[in-house]
C-alpha cells in the first residue's frame, strides 16, 4: 500500500519525487534562523504540490 501511494505521489507532484526529511529540516532551519527578515509568510514545503490543488475562492 505504501509504495502504491509513494508511486502516485511521484506522478503527481510537479518535482516527480518525495521531499527528504533533510530538504525539510533546512525549510525549518530557514524559518527559525534569527536573522530571517521573513515576517508572514507562508513557506510551503510540497514540491510544488500545493500548486496543483484548486483553492477556495
Amino acid at each position: 500500500m505504501l509504495a502504491m501511494f509513494e508511486k502516485v505521489g511521484d506522478t503527481i507532484t510537479p518535482m516527480r519525487r518525495h521531499g527528504s526529511a533533510e530538504e525539510v529540516a533546512r525549510a525549518v532551519l530557514f524559518l527559525a534562523f534569527d536573522a530571517t527578515f521573513t515576517t508572514g509568510a507562508e513557506l510551503n514545503v510540497d514540491g510544488g504540490l500545493g500548486q496543483r490543488l484548486t483553492r477556495p475562492q
